[in-house]
């Protein structure tokens, strides 16, 4: 089901985008307080215009910060995130000092922020950007499990017709309130509804302080 945002319309240069009003009000109180009141300045990037591959997705947004991104697995899932960092497609861990980057589930209603460790030589990344991977936030190498790669949020290139794509929270980000364990089957499964998923829907807005207007 591809989503189709209504009742809520930010402006922005004479542009218009449509979202639900409940859906708008939970993400501007996820926010930083450098981007409550949000408003949207672009769509960027629509996977199912632009394309599913990783090369699609780099092209579209390499350089631009502040995004939003809302996925939408086969299951009906909506979740994403958001950082001010920008994708440039050089390949590495990225860390965000401000710690702004965040994910959400859009349907549960629950934000996940990004750790702050304590341990020196430990760290938290926010994003994983590499031209052969698609969306990445968190990031991993598991060597207490596995060693693999592994993100709290990671889709594969071309993610609408494999299911390599998967999510694993609580590497690089976390929500106390929430009775969740690491590696766990709730956890893994709690954004998209099922560890490895297919994607339905890939759309990457960049956002900006504006005012908003409610209808």
């Amino acid at each position: 089901m591809i989503i189709h945002y209504q009742l809520f319309i930010t402006k922005y240069q004479s542009i218009e985008y449509k979202f639900l009003k409940q859906d708008y009000i939970f993400l501007n109180n996820c926010m930083p307080k450098e981007f409550k009141n949000f408003n949207i300045k672009s769509l960027i990037y629509k996977a199912t215009t632009d394309g599913f591959g990783s090369r699609d997705f780099h092209r579209k947004v390499k350089g631009i910060n502040n995004i939003l991104i809302i996925i939408t697995s086969e299951n009906g899932n909506r979740f994403g995130g958001f950082t001010p960092l920008a994708f440039t497609g050089n390949g590495g861990h990225m860390e965000d000092d401000s710690l702004m980057t965040f994910i959400f589930s859009l349907d549960k209603r629950t934000k996940f922020k990004l750790k702050c460790r304590e341990i020196q030589d430990e760290e938290d990344y926010a994003i994983f950007d590499n031209i052969d991977y698609h969306v990445v936030f968190g990031g991993i190498y598991e060597t207490r499990y596995v060693d693999s790669f592994t993100g709290d949020i990671q889709l594969s290139s071309y993610c609408n017709k494999n299911v390599e794509s998967h999510s694993k929270l609580l590497n690089c980000f976390e929500n106390k309130s929430l009775n969740l364990k690491y590696n766990t089957e709730n956890s893994k499964s709690y954004l998209a509804g099922s560890y490895n998923f297919k994607v339905k829907e890939i759309e990457i807005y960049q956002i900006c302080k504006h005012l908003v207007y409610l209808i």
